[in-house]
């Protein structure tokens, strides 16, 4: 999550690589690393890697979404969506009125069980905190709220089709 993936006394090289890594993430503030989907025609997992997640763009990373909530029962689809963005927006209405701290290369984690006999509620966390540092207090992490914004865009987008 967030716009970049490198502090800010990071070695050019460094920043140089991570850049070209997956140059969209400048503009929509996250990238996929991964994702697994249960397949329930297969009865296994469909896994998408780092690959999949670089070779996303602005135009296809829709289809990501579209692929993670493909095999959740139609009934189930809205109101898993739902509490995903719930989940969400309570991470975001955090980083822009309390959160001053910058979190870089932190993920958001979404996992569910599609299962209907199941509590199929899905669960949102922030992942991953090896690099985190104290903002001044009228500062907030832009760049992280720039990734939360823009997937809770496409997801509210779901929910109205």
């Amino acid at each position: 999550m967030g716009v970049k993936t490198w502090e800010d006394d990071a070695p050019k090289e460094k920043i140089e690589r991570e850049s070209k890594k997956y140059p969209l993430q400048r503009k929509i503030g996250f990238r996929l690393t991964g994702m697994r989907v249960f397949n329930t025609e297969k009865q296994e997992f469909d896994i998408y890697g780092k690959n999949y997640g670089y070779s996303l763009t602005e135009e296809t990373l829709p289809n990501m979404f579209a692929t993670y909530f493909s095999f959740v029962k139609t009934e189930l689809r809205q109101a898993v969506i739902r509490s995903v963005i719930e989940q969400l927006e309570s991470i975001l209405e955090w980083f822009e009125l309390r959160g001053h701290l910058q979190f870089i290369c932190t993920s958001v984690l979404i996992i569910f069980e599609g299962n209907t006999e199941s509590d199929y509620r899905p669960i949102v966390r922030l992942v991953d905190f090896a690099h985190v540092r104290q903002l001044p207090s009228e500062q907030h992490d832009e760049g992280f709220i720039v990734g939360l914004k823009w997937i809770l865009n496409d997801l509210k987008g779901r929910v109205e089709e």
